[in-house]
């Protein structure tokens, strides 16, 4: 993550490159987390990856909120909050840091939340 930083990536740049890859959900998570939130049951990832990209991967199914989003009502079903490493960008749209820090990772995302 501290490489997107690291060289000055733009968000325009960023959603560029997005738009190039092909990110699937894992076989059948499509289906779990459809039928969780079609029974109401809260559901929160909580990933080592970036908010950014994880978004525009759930966003063409699901509605995303981030955990910390002021316009989000916590009991809003078919909401999936996500805690994960966010990208801040500047003024000039280019990123600055990355939060939380230290970031979340796979040896401490289990105690993130």
């Amino acid at each position: 993550h501290g490489l997107i930083v690291k060289r000055r990536i733009t968000w325009t740049k960023l959603k560029e490159s997005l738009a190039q890859t092909t990110i699937r959900l894992r076989p059948r998570a499509e289906h779990a987390l459809s039928a969780l939130l079609a029974l109401h049951i809260p559901v929160t990832v909580v990933s080592a990856g970036l908010e950014h990209v994880i978004d525009l991967v759930l966003r063409p199914w699901f509605k995303i909120a981030s955990l910390d989003d002021p316009n989000v009502i916590s009991n809003t079903p078919f909401t999936i909050h996500l805690v994960a490493n966010r990208i801040l960008f500047d003024h000039d749209s280019t990123a600055a840091t990355v939060r939380p820090h230290p970031p979340v990772t796979a040896a401490n995302k289990h105690c993130i939340y």
